[in-house]
């Protein structure tokens, strides 16, 4: 798409457009051509070198990985990380800006462009743009964790346990409360079972899959979710059935509720002892076909 030279070189931040006639009297704006220009002639981007350079892309994409002790800012106080741009970048228009922010102290990959629609859809929540941070923590989540149980009344698990439901629950949780309120289940017994759960997910098969599934799991030898995937999956096959006819009645056994984070893996952590209590408790209440 051809443009006027004079506006061309001052979006790309090269130039004012009053500069332009000079800068092509000393030969540092030319053509590929040869061709003689003027300011208000229209071309091609491509056809066109400033100092001997092709110009900058139409819309510009830049990853820079943020260093500490600059601030996201065009005019605040303070090293601002623009600073760190060439200098045509900065005068480019639309402007240039970085894709969210990063605070001061912080370090880490930042992405900066001025193509607005872009920008707008990476930072816009309506767009759901996932993001994936690096954090370094003075504790481990554990410890900042344990806490919360005694202020919330609740019985400290011990340390080794709770990092082991860190580990499992990292995806789901929020808040270091999450890791005490959300997963009431890896704590102590679930006293009743989802109602909807129940309805929806507890067949009249499942009494006899899992009564039947229990003691391949007595007998497992390694309780590692691995192998207690396969285990299941295999039973599964056995009766002809689909693994997610196991997999929902299982986990309302085990947890009370229907959703939460792997099931396997929230079995491993549990151990073999209360996962075989809590199927035997669900089969003595749940209907039975």
């Amino acid at each position: 798409m051809k443009d006027r030279l004079d506006k061309l070189l001052s979006e790309r931040g090269l130039c004012n457009r009053s500069e332009v006639d000079k800068l092509i009297r000393l030969g540092e704006v030319s053509s590929i051509h040869g061709v003689k220009l003027l300011a208000k002639q229209k071309v091609e981007a491509e056809d066109i070198l400033f100092r001997g350079e092709p110009l900058d892309p139409e819309k510009l994409y830049v990853l820079m990985y943020k260093p500490q002790g600059f601030v996201c800012s065009h005019d605040d106080k303070g090293q601002l990380i623009y600073e760190l741009l060439p200098e045509r970048f900065n005068r480019r228009r639309p402007q240039v800006a970085s894709v969210g922010r990063l605070d001061k102290d912080t370090t880490g990959a930042l992405l900066f462009t001025d193509d607005g629609d872009l920008n707008h859809r990476l930072i816009s929540p309506k767009h759901h743009a996932d993001k994936v941070y690096e954090v370094w923590l003075e504790k481990p989540i554990a410890d900042l964790a344990l806490p919360f149980f005694d202020k919330l009344g609740k019985a400290r698990p011990e340390r080794s346990y709770l990092i082991k439901v860190v580990e499992v629950m990292a995806e789901r949780a929020n808040l270091l409360t999450d890791y005490v309120t959300e997963a009431p289940y890896f704590y102590e017994d679930p006293e009743s079972y989802e109602e909807a759960t129940v309805k929806k997910r507890w067949k009249a098969a499942s009494h006899d899959l899992l009564a039947g599934w229990a003691p391949i799991l007595r007998e497992l030898p390694e309780f590692t979710s691995e192998a207690l995937e396969a285990s299941l999956r295999e039973f599964a096959q056995s009766k002809g059935v689909g693994a997610g006819q196991l997999i929902h009645p299982v986990r309302l056994a085990l947890s009370g509720v229907g959703n939460g984070p792997s099931l396997f893996h929230m079995m491993e952590v549990l151990g073999k002892e209360i996962c075989l209590r809590r199927l035997e408790k669900a089969l003595a209440i749940l209907p039975n076909g």
